[in-house]
Parts: C-alpha cells; sequence; structure tokens
C-alpha cells in the first residue's frame, strides 16, 4: 500500500494535535466543521459544544457568586446581632445565663437539623436540652483538637455523628468547632440529615466566632474563679 492511500488511524490524529496544539489556530475554518455527540445522542458543532460548556459555566459561576454574596451579607447582619447580644450581656454573667442567651440566638439564627453544645463547666438545667457535659467519650473521639484547632466538617464517621446527636440522630453530616485551645471548654456541633450541608471547605468564620466568645468566656470566668479564691 502506498503512503498516499495509507489510513491514518484515530491515535496518530490524536498524538498529531497534541505535538501541533496550533493547528486549529492556523486553520480556524475547521472548527465549524467538525461535530461532536453528547449522552443524549444530539450532534452539534465543536464551535456551539464549546459555547455551551462556556455558558454553563458562567451560570455555575453566576450561582456561586450570588451564594457569596447573600452568605456575606447575612454574615454581616448575624455579627451585627452577635455584638449587640454581647453588648447587653457581661463577661461577669452567671454562666448559666450567658450560656442560654447564647444558645438562643444560635437556635435562632442557624438553621441546622440537630445542635449540641457539649461544655466541660456548666451547670446543666432541664430546660437546656440541647446543653450536654463534654464527656470522656467526646474527648477520646475528637482527640485530634489536641494537635489543630481547625473546625471538623463534613462526612463524619457514625460513631462520632452518634456520640455528637445520638443514637435515633439521623444526622449524615456534620461540622464540630472546639471551644478554646485543644477543646479545653468543650464543643459546639451542628448537624445535618443532608450528607451535602457541611463539607470539608464549609464556611465557619461566624460559628467560629461563636466558639471564640464561648473560649473567652469561660477562660475569664476561670480568672475570676481564682481571684474570688485566693482572697
Amino acid at each position: 500500500m502506498s503512503d498516499s492511500t495509507k489510513q491514518v488511524t484515530e491515535h496518530e490524529v490524536i498524538n498529531y494535535l497534541k505535538e501541533h496544539p496550533e493547528f486549529f489556530i492556523n486553520n480556524p475554518g475547521l472548527l465549524q466543521q467538525l461535530t461532536i455527540g453528547n449522552p443524549q445522542g444530539d450532534v452539534v458543532s465543536l464551535a456551539d459544544r464549546k459555547m455551551l460548556q462556556l455558558q454553563t459555566k458562567n451560570q455555575q459561576l453566576a450561582k456561586q457568586m450570588k451564594q457569596l454574596i447573600a452568605n456575606a451579607q447575612r454574615s454581616e447582619g448575624l455579627m451585627d446581632r452577635l455584638f449587640q447580644l454581647l453588648t447587653d450581656l457581661s463577661m461577669n454573667a452567671p454562666k448559666g445565663e450567658f450560656v442560654s442567651a447564647l444558645v438562643g440566638f444560635i437556635q435562632k439564627d442557624f438553621a441546622s437539623d440537630y445542635f449540641k453544645l457539649y461544655l466541660g463547666d456548666i451547670k446543666l438545667s432541664d430546660d437546656e436540652v440541647c446543653v450536654h457535659y463534654h464527656s470522656a467519650q467526646l474527648k477520646t473521639l475528637f482527640a485530634s483538637f489536641n494537635n489543630n484547632d481547625a473546625p471538623l466538617a463534613g462526612r463524619l464517621p457514625a460513631v462520632k455523628l452518634k456520640a455528637l446527636f445520638g443514637d435515633e440522630s439521623a444526622a449524615q453530616s456534620a461540622i464540630v468547632l472546639p471551644i478554646g485551645a485543644k477543646a479545653a471548654h468543650g464543643l459546639l456541633a451542628f448537624g445535618s440529615k443532608d450528607d451535602q450541608k457541611f463539607h470539608p471547605d464549609h464556611a465557619s468564620d461566624v460559628l467560629q466566632k461563636l466558639a471564640q466568645i464561648l473560649a473567652v468566656f469561660f477562660d475569664s470566668q476561670a480568672v475570676n474563679d481564682g481571684q474570688q479564691s485566693q482572697s
């Protein structure tokens, strides 16, 4: 078989285009002649397919930008209300009063299927059903906070979800934040039945502020308790 009648294989075409990426720049008219299919069996030109891909990407980017703006506006409003709450309260307030006020703020302003606050230094009351003692089991399960204070978010192991939200919960994803260095004062936990609600990249700035506020409060209480015991 002569070279003039030799069949060019698909593999050779692919290799040639890889080695000559400028081919379609030098031959732009070919782009309008090429057609490709999609999973639905429709055939469109390569240029039209590229345009559809760009439109889809632009729509996705627009949706993400809209969500970012909404989150920023919501966060700003939350921070304003949180500042007002702290203005109304005092770092010298009784522990139960301070925690109850903060719990009320969280329950009102943070939509979540499950919310739990685990504290190591609090007198529990029957009406605070979401506040629990920071047990040895939880300290063991979340021992990673001993080395890393970053929030833990995503589809956590079932044993951790049950320890946080109970055996009967249907939580599929969660975000857990340490209160104080090495979770010295406890844990702040939110859970969702949606396994995509909380993920490793979940924005948690406001939640981290809440955990920091609790940590500062309990640190200040510890200082006050120490000063009173010495007087």
